[in-house]
């Protein structure tokens, strides 16, 4: 399983892999920091299963983050 995960947070994006790796196994976590970072790991690397997105990203806002990240990956 492939996730990603796009949060400002470290410590959250500390958390999370071991969190997902005991709830389900072997799992490929890569993280971002921004969109824009998001935007770079996707262009290298296959779609991933599920995507963890922070609505509070710093420059973006709420729901039009989450606008923004489907527009550019409808998949």
């Amino acid at each position: 399983m492939q996730v990603l995960v796009i949060e400002d947070n470290p410590l959250v994006q500390r958390l999370v892999p071991p969190v997902l790796e005991k709830a389900f196994g072997a799992v490929e976590v890569h993280s971002a920091r921004s969109l824009e970072e998001a935007y770079e790991i996707l262009a290298h690397h296959p779609a991933p299963d599920f995507v963890i997105l922070d609505l509070g990203l710093p420059g973006h806002t709420g729901v039009d983050t989450l606008r923004r990240f489907r527009w550019k990956f409808p998949a």
